[in-house]
């Protein structure tokens, strides 16, 4: 009897395990097709909220990600890497600038014209907001890959 039940615990895990992978990692949809464009928003940084201008882009079939904040003039860009898709419409990725590193997540809203996420460092225990709206990139805006 308890070799059933942990071959049958063993099981569920599996299964578990292997639906957690699948689901992290779907084919390209619509809706994650649709992320790719430049997002205006504020992240919390520094005790205030600061312009952030953050775009999704995909190369060779994967999402990448880039930001610039705007730190009272001074433009500091930064990378969003290991970008996967989880639950919803969410994606969890690490940030990484001239700060550090650490893990962030964005919820996108169902027509994928904006996203409420957060951030966080590697070391901290808080969660600080971000978020953006879409808007066409302009003829004379360019991302920081750019610069």
């Amino acid at each position: 009897m308890k070799l059933r039940s942990v071959l049958l615990i063993m099981s569920l895990f599996s299964l578990a395990v292997a639906g957690d992978s699948e689901e992290r990692k779907p084919e390209i949809t619509d809706w994650n097709q649709e992320i790719a464009g430049t997002y205006t928003g504020t992240l919390f940084a520094s005790g205030y909220d600061m312009p952030v201008v953050t775009t999704f882009y995909f190369e060779n079939e994967v999402l990448c990600g880039e930001y610039v904040m705007d730190e009272d003039g001074t433009m500091t860009p930064g990378q969003l890497t290991d970008i996967i898709f989880t639950q919803g419409r969410t994606i969890e990725c690490r940030w990484v600038d001239s700060y550090g590193t650490g893990p962030a997540s964005f919820t996108f809203t169902a027509d994928v014209s904006g996203f409420a996420g957060f951030w966080n460092t590697d070391e901290g225990t808080d969660d600080y907001t971000w978020w953006g709206s879409k808007h066409p990139l302009d003829a004379d805006e360019h991302s920081s890959r750019d610069m």
